[in-house]
């Protein structure tokens, strides 16, 4: 017979599984009315944006336990970006215990992502909605790191934050016109908060495009279109003499950024992935076609030449088909007439779009401290 500990365990268990269902169900379709209340809640609080902001001192919010990483760890990213990039030297880290014994309130609290996960995990709208009164009442901005746009349970405890104690939400993947149109308030974009100085020069020194093995990395997960660029591409990519290696997150992080140094090619998607898709018509008309994914950051900043879909979000950075990038077909179906660039010409490609990567992070640098 199981244990009083072990019913109690289990019976808390089924119920976040049960809760996080009812989110995943529900809260799609309440997204449009739920945002549109929070940005009239936002007319009343001030956005202030790392690009205008006078702060000497952040706290960083993080989660009780961060535990592990795939990849890169976003709380060590933000961290540095905060320093490095934003320019504020003073940033102390805590968790929610420590932040609540605090005596006196910072002028600028930046809520790490492994926060909103930890959040998410328990009682997301009312930990959100808790912490934004505190901020409110004692006059405190926040900064909220949001690499993922469009999931909706964090979207919504971030928006809360933001829109009651004002500050900003720090995108990563979208343009200001995506963001805005989805129904994020004091949305803030442009900010490479991944990649500071220190995380540039862990992709260096770069190894000479012509010098590189002839490989063709694929980013594969579960998606299905990601899946179906693999199968559609691999086969005409691999005629021309690459070696196709599909990623799927089995590497660790330095095998990773390795391999990618060493590649000539990285061919993803930047379609909205599918597990985005959720809910009824009038919240999937609010999402994109087109987010921009770590992937395509990471294959300009190893100086890769990337194969990928063009779309409205590069473009608005700057990068463009045929000058950075190599465009995907549009639909897949029509690989028939897709060629790949000769050699010479993927060099100037691979160089162009590395070095337009490393000017707009360098211009982030400069629009924080200037």
């Amino acid at each position: 017979m199981p244990s009083l500990k072990a019913v109690l365990k289990e019976i808390g268990s089924r119920n976040r599984r049960y809760r996080k269902k009812l989110r995943v169900r529900y809260l799609p379709g309440l997204w449009p009315t739920l945002s549109l209340f929070l940005r009239i809640i936002s007319l009343f609080s001030k956005k202030v944006s790392p690009h205008n902001h006078d702060f000497k001192r952040a706290i960083l919010l993080t989660g009780d336990s961060p535990g592990g990483f795939v990849g890169r760890n976003l709380t060590e990213a933000t961290e540095g970006w905060i320093r490095e990039t934003v320019g504020i030297g003073d940033v102390s880290r805590m968790d929610k215990h420590a932040f609540n014994r605090l005596a006196e309130s910072p002028p600028l609290v930046v809520v790490a992502y492994d926060w909103l996960q930890g959040a998410r995990a328990h009682h997301p709208t009312g930990a959100a909605v808790k912490l934004a009164i505190r901020l409110r009442k004692t006059k405190t901005r926040a900064w909220v790191m949001l690499p993922d746009t469009y999931r909706v349970e964090v979207s919504l405890s971030a928006s809360i934050i933001v829109a009651i104690a004002g500050g900003a939400l720090i995108i990563l993947q979208s343009s200001e016109n995506d963001a805005e149109a989805y129904g994020l308030p004091h949305v803030s974009t442009k900010h490479f908060w991944t990649w500071t100085p220190s995380s540039l020069g862990e992709w260096g020194p770069e190894i000479p495009w012509v010098e590189r093995d002839s490989v063709a990395l694929f980013a594969v997960t579960t998606d299905s279109y990601r899946q179906d660029v693999f199968h559609e591409m691999s086969g005409p990519i691999s005629e021309l003499g690459y070696r196709v290696v599909p990623t799927e997150n089995l590497l660790t992080w330095s095998e990773y950024v390795n391999l990618n140094l060493r590649s000539k090619l990285v061919v993803t998607t930047c379609r909205l992935q599918g597990d985005f898709l959720i809910g009824p018509q009038r919240y999937r008309r609010l999402l994109p076609k087109y987010t921009v994914t770590g992937r395509v950051w990471e294959a300009f900043a190893a100086g890769a030449a990337l194969v990928t879909d063009d779309n409205e979000i590069l473009r608005t950075f700057g990068f463009f088909a045929d000058e950075h990038f190599v465009g995907l077909p549009d639909p897949l179906s029509e690989k028939a007439s897709w060629f790949l660039p000769e050699e010479s010409e993927l060099q100037r490609i691979a160089y162009a779009g590395h070095l337009r990567f490393i000017e707009l992070c360098e211009a982030s640098i400069q629009s924080h401290s200037g």
